[in-house]
């Protein structure tokens, strides 16, 4: 398993999400500027393969680039979903009841 975790200045780091075996742990290469948004953390032994976006054919194969396009967009919302929750999980303040 692969921790993901986001960094704010002046507080511990959130671990946010986790990606497991056989999913996708970044779309990096997928969308410019091509950088990491998220910070990771093994905490298991982890076998990754990573690929830079030019190695992809996606032009060259529509269908290929709509495939790996769907997939990515899939973990980017569930992602996002996650890390909405857990940040207001970290940061609602004290006594604070969550809205139903």
């Amino acid at each position: 398993m692969v921790a993901l975790d986001v960094h704010f200045p002046g507080r511990r780091t959130a671990i946010v999400d986790a990606s497991r075996q056989g999913e996708l742990l970044g779309w990096s290469p997928l969308v410019p500027p091509h950088t990491w948004q998220l910070g990771t953390e093994a905490r298991s032994p982890v076998h990754a393969l990573e690929f830079a976006a030019a190695a992809v054919p996606c032009a060259e194969d529509p269908v290929l680039g709509q495939t790996v396009i769907r997939c990515g967009v899939l973990v980017v919302g569930n992602r996002l979903q996650s890390t909405r929750a857990r940040l207001m999980d970290l940061y609602r303040p004290a006594g604070h009841c969550p809205m139903h």
